[in-house]
């Protein structure tokens, strides 16, 4: 029984030691290249420490390739959850201009509508004539044109001018609220509103 376990240590030793030799460099370059590269200049001492070297190096370069390697994984990753997220808020602005102008036109239009009368599918423009003598107007006074409508001066704004017979007249509407009746042959122009009936 003795014999069995000295005989298991010593292969293991054996191994252990066949292993170490495997992986030393020393022994790993060609005799030809042994020479040239000066290797065979040196004592044992100094071969055992340059291959202690040898494997030290080559294993600080191992983990530092693996650090650099998992930097490299992070930096990856953080480059992608930054751009992830640049997207998102890019994103979430654009939602958020949308709505900002949809809310300003939305304000717009009821600014529009608040301030012109609701209009027709055409513009409004009539032209006629104000048959018989036209000497100007006073206040409220009302217009009656060929074409039958009837049109009140809005104010108590007066006008008083030459006697023309059958002014030629256009009726549009106001920019804010209303209507004009322009006197096309004397430039002359009153805020206006429509009277309804005959």
């Amino acid at each position: 029984m003795k014999w069995s376990v000295l005989i298991t240590l010593t292969l293991a030793v054996c191994i252990g030691n066949a292993r170490a030799t495997e992986e030393r460099f020393s022994q790993t370059v060609l005799p030809e290249d042994f020479g040239a590269l000066g290797l065979s200049k040196l004592s044992p001492e100094q071969l055992s420490r340059l291959d202690a070297k040898i494997e030290a190096y080559k294993s600080g370069a191992l983990t530092a390739a693996r650090r650099e390697a998992d930097a490299a994984l992070k930096a990856k990753q953080i480059a992608e959850a930054q751009a992830a997220r640049s997207e998102a808020d890019a994103k979430a602005a654009k939602i958020a201009a949308e709505k900002s102008e949809q809310v300003e036109q939305s304000r717009l239009n009821q600014t529009k509508t608040a301030l012109m009368p609701a209009m027709h599918a055409e513009e409004l423009k009539i032209e006629s004539t104000i048959p018989g003598k036209f000497r100007g107007w006073e206040g409220r006074h009302i217009f009656v044109l060929a074409n039958g409508q009837r049109w009140q001066v809005s104010n108590n704004e007066s006008y008083y001018a030459p006697a023309a017979d059958n002014p030629k007249v256009r009726v549009t509407r106001a920019a804010v609220t209303g209507y004009w009746l322009t006197f096309l042959d004397l430039d002359a122009r009153v805020r206006v509103v429509p009277v309804e009936g005959k």
